[in-house]
């Protein structure tokens, strides 16, 4: 399935001008960065070449000329060293609504979709490598977890086997019986 630059591209637009629609629309769809590429496609700076803005990096450090929140509330302006030493660097991800640390954006999107949690912010605690003792635990709670998900399936299959030749030996003292039946209807008389 082609991308929506792609598809912009299939439609005759720069891949430039397809990007920065894309962009200027939110990556809402091919349709309407196309919407928009039709009312600004006569805006002098349209063919300039587009760059991604780069967006926040976990653990990276920012420059005080990007912070655009960087001025105290009597209207002067915080030297970079306050501004660092006012916002610590973000290490991790944090789920708002159980606590739990996350690495990584693919961690959140995994978190929120087991435990349907939606509210994650960024947080400053680092996310410390466990020790040889906290592995080994881990370890043993999957195994013990792969053992006992294999003794249930076991169970289950028990008695699903159980539950099958209850109803064979069911079936066939029916047809014992219907044999029967049909044996004495079908007797001659003497």
């Amino acid at each position: 399935m082609p991308s929506d630059v792609d598809t912009l591209m299939e439609m005759g637009f720069s891949k430039n001008r397809a990007e920065k629609a894309l962009h200027k629309t939110g990556y809402k769809g091919a349709q309407v960065a196309m919407d928009w590429l039709f009312d600004h496609g006569n805006d002098p700076d349209i063919d300039e070449p587009f760059e991604l803005p780069e967006g926040h990096t976990l653990g990276a450090t920012s420059n005080a000329s990007e912070l655009t929140d960087a001025t105290q509330e009597d209207g002067d302006a915080k030297s970079t060293e306050e501004v660092n030493s006012s916002s610590p660097q973000a290490k991790s991800l944090k789920c708002d609504d159980c606590g739990k640390l996350l690495k990584s954006e693919i961690e959140v999107q995994t978190h929120a979709a087991r435990t349907q949690h939606i509210n994650f912010s960024e947080s400053s605690e680092e996310i410390k490598p466990l020790t040889a003792e906290q592995k080994k635990e881990q370890l043993e709670k999957i195994q013990k977890r792969i053992t006992d998900k294999a003794k249930e399936k076991e169970e289950v299959e028990k008695k699903k086997k159980l539950k099958s030749e209850i109803n064979r030996r069911k079936s066939g003292k029916e047809l014992v019986s219907i044999k029967q039946e049909l044996v004495v209807i079908h007797q001659p008389c003497h």
